[in-house]
């Protein structure tokens, strides 16, 4: 007695899908991540971006800490190299951060700081952002211990987040 096999190709077939399957969802996940690695990218530049403009906006205070008296001078300030009013062509520090300050606008014991930043890639400036500070310069009275009132140092500055 003779016994025939007869053999359709099915599983060959369902293997052969199964493998296409496989191999999209495998493509899928690899360009998926590239996008993702992109964006992620991207949104590291913002907040170096925004962190540079942080730190333009603290060496500006610090700036008018050191030198009371341009307080309420508008120009004097652009002739400090430490306080660029123009985006520089190098970094202020690390591979591609920089700092420029836009302006500095006083009315009274109050001066608003505006304070921009980005990444410095091929002379070009990405991921710009920008940071305005309010800072008042206020007479501050500390109390002494025997409850006399003693005036310090004119000049002080207080921030004002916005």
């Amino acid at each position: 007695m003779k016994v025939r096999c007869y053999q359709q190709g099915g599983v060959l077939v369902v293997s052969l899908i199964i493998l296409l399957v496989m191999t999209l969802l495998g493509v899928n996940a690899i360009t998926s991540s590239g996008l993702q690695e992109r964006m992620v990218s991207n949104q590291k530049q913002v907040i170096e971006a925004a962190m540079a403009a942080e730190a333009g906006a603290v060496t500006v205070v610090q700036w008018l800490r050191a030198h009371p008296e341009a307080w309420g001078d508008k120009q004097v300030w652009k002739k400090n190299a430490g306080l660029p009013a123009e985006p520089p062509r190098t970094p202020n520090f690390g591979d591609g951060p920089v700092y420029w300050i836009e302006g500095i606008h006083f009315k009274g014991n109050t001066a608003v700081i505006v304070s921009c930043g980005g990444i410095l890639v091929a002379d070009q400036i990405i991921g710009q952002s920008a940071v305005t500070v309010i800072l008042q310069n206020e007479d501050v009275t500390v109390n002494s211990v025997h409850g006399v009132d003693f005036p310090a140092k004119h000049g002080v500055l207080s921030l004002i987040h916005i």
